[in-house]
């Protein structure tokens, strides 16, 4: 039995018995111990003649650590576990800007296979190709407020994750199920066709480096969400060390 409990109508809260294979997991397709299961990957680094510049290039082959579900049939509530083959084609630069004291780290990966939710299909499911991307930047700034003894380490991290094939469309919703009124509801991928992340860290030191005070703060400007975390650790020997932080979302 399934309760339901609608917000509007006279059976709100009434019971009922749903048919076989209507709600629930039919089933969860683990991967087989064969080979082709296995996770491939290979990666080539190196530095540029002049050691100003460091790169990689990554590449890897497997299976989806993250389940995707698979609806049965339309409109039914049942589905299928299934853990899908994706691979991963990346590289990475790290250089020093240094008329600016400054560090810059490029990362970029494009994923193909990946599953996300999707209402424009009948199995709620759809196959994208994914770009995942950083730009971070690290300067150790002299901010005598801060610290006029040591410098104080600045990095900011910008992350942009573009989905490709991204489907969205809008109907409108009949008065009935909006208190009276009219409403618009989005169908298609679930997410954002583009999310973008901002980091910031600010990190100290004190007493020869045995107290590090740090601020962590992130924005996903996207869902307009904020965390701030910040901590402080002290070395009090080389076997013990005590670390206070908070975490506010």
């Amino acid at each position: 039995a399934l309760g339901l409990a609608p917000p509007l109508g006279p059976i709100s809260g009434v019971a009922v018995t749903v048919p076989n294979h209507l709600a629930g997991i039919r089933n969860v397709e683990l991967p087989d111990w064969k080979l082709k299961n296995t996770q491939i990957g290979a990666r080539f680094e190196g530095v540029s003649k002049d050691g100003t510049i460091a790169f990689s290039v990554n590449g890897l082959i497997g299976r989806s650590q993250m389940p995707s579900m698979h609806a049965i049939r339309p409109s039914a509530l049942a589905f299928d576990m299934v853990f899908p083959r994706t691979s991963v084609l990346g590289g990475s630069m790290d250089f020093n800007i240094e008329p600016l004291n400054t560090t810059v780290r490029l990362e970029g990966a494009l994923s193909h296979g990946e599953e996300f939710v999707d209402t424009l299909e009948s199995s709620l499911y759809s196959k994208h190709r994914v770009w995942r991307s950083v730009v971070g930047l690290d300067r150790a700034s002299q901010i005598d407020w801060i610290n006029p003894e040591r410098t104080t380490l600045i990095s900011a991290q910008f992350f942009w994750q573009h989905i490709v094939g991204f489907q969205e469309t809008s109907t409108t919703t009949p008065t009935s199920l909006n208190n009276g009124l009219p409403g618009a509801v989005k169908e298609g991928t679930v997410g954002w066709k583009d999310n973008h992340l901002f980091t910031l860290l600010i990190s100290a030191q004190y007493m020869q480096d045995r107290l590090n005070p740090q601020l962590i703060f992130a924005r996903d400007i996207q869902a307009r969400a904020n965390v701030i975390q910040p901590h402080v650790t002290f070395l009090y020997t080389d076997k013990l060390k005590f670390k206070v932080g908070a975490n506010y979302k």
